[in-house]
C-alpha cells in the first residue's frame, strides 16, 4: 500500500529460476518507475 493505494504488478522475482540464474532465487526487484510514491526501505535505509 502506497498513501492507502494498492499498487498491482510493483514488485517480482523468480522462486525457481533457471539453473544458471540459481543465485537470484527467492530474491525481490521493485518496480518504481510504477509510483512516484514508492519508496522501498531495507532495516530502515531506503534503498
Amino acid at each position: 500500500m502506497v498513501n492507502g493505494a494498492e499498487l498491482l504488478d510493483i514488485a517480482w522475482s523468480y522462486s525457481t529460476p533457471l539453473l544458471e540464474s540459481i543465485g537470484i532465487a527467492g530474491l525481490v526487484t521493485f518496480w518504481p518507475e510504477k509510483s512516484v510514491d514508492l519508496e522501498v526501505n531495507v532495516d530502515g535505509q531506503r534503498i
